[in-house]
């Protein structure tokens, strides 16, 4: 399971999206604060160099909107999320520069509390920056350090919904049923077994012409019958739904997915949960 294969599953993209565009969406300030005995006078920054990075550009391709978007993706779907900080002399950055997700790695020292990050470039070098020169958002750690994968965490989860849906289309494409056994009394040769099978997968296949088969010979076709209720297809996919929310910690609700005991009034407080 990776980034570019977990989001195939509808209800992984439907939970980074809502995260990712939950956040992003919210407003960026800041803010200066002034002291009047014991109130606080709070005033935007708008000449700030952080205040104009971060509530209008980041850079030179990216909207405030967009780069707090792919910094929540690359941290819900990878290690977290890194980027380089294009600082002047005066200690001004100017910009951040994304890095794009598995183009980097954190690095510890052995015996030491330090770390640096590694990141790969496309010519096949590396460089190393020091924690003071990246922006890094990370999930939660096992070690404080490294952040825990949410795809490796939740991997066997998005694994059976992948299997699900793969199964399912096979059976769609199948014309919605199983296949079935074309037996003969005699013993075919493999030519003739060959050219029966394709004749009959053109007439009666699932993009075929169908209509009532005529058989000779002593030939015998036996259905292969599989009913819902035995396969569980639609209760199985519905639980990965739910199983994928609890990965990514938003109610199944926000992935567009809901029982029918849910009501108007359980239903906001789901949202207002969200939130």
């Amino acid at each position: 399971v990776s980034p570019s294969t977990a989001v195939q599953v509808s209800a992984v993209l439907c939970a980074v999206r809502t995260i990712a565009e939950g956040v992003a969406q919210m407003p960026v300030r800041v803010v200066t604060e002034d002291y009047d005995g014991d109130k606080v006078r709070r005033t935007v920054a708008r000449d700030h160099w952080a205040h104009r990075l971060l509530a209008k550009a980041p850079n030179g391709w990216q909207t405030s909107f967009e780069f707090r978007e792919y910094v929540m993706t690359a941290a819900l779907l990878d290690r977290g999320f890194l980027g380089i900080k294009n600082t002047i002399a005066n200690g001004k950055v100017t910009e951040i520069l994304p890095l794009p997700m598995g183009s980097w790695s954190l690095e510890q020292p052995t015996g030491t509390w330090d770390h640096f990050f590694r990141v790969s470039y496309a010519n096949g070098t590396s460089g190393d920056f020091l924690p003071s020169q990246c922006v890094f958002l990370r999930g939660p750690s096992l070690d404080g350090f490294k952040a825990l994968p949410a795809l490796s965490a939740a991997r066997e989860a998005i694994g059976l919904s992948q299997a699900l849906e793969k199964q399912q289309a096979r059976l769609a494409g199948n014309g919605g049923k199983p296949s079935g056994v074309l037996s003969f009394e005699e013993t075919l040769s493999p030519e003739r077994r060959d050219k029966l099978r394709e004749l009959w997968q053109e007439r009666f296949g699932p993009n075929g012409e169908g209509g009532v088969a005529v058989l000779d010979g002593s030939a015998k076709f036996m259905s292969m019958t599989m009913t819902s209720v035995d396969a569980q297809t639609l209760e199985s996919r519905r639980h990965q739904v739910e199983e994928v929310a609890r990965a990514f910690r938003v109610h199944p609700i926000m992935l567009m997915h809901s029982n029918n005991t849910t009501t108007f009034a359980s239903a906001e407080q789901h949202f207002r949960n969200h939130v």
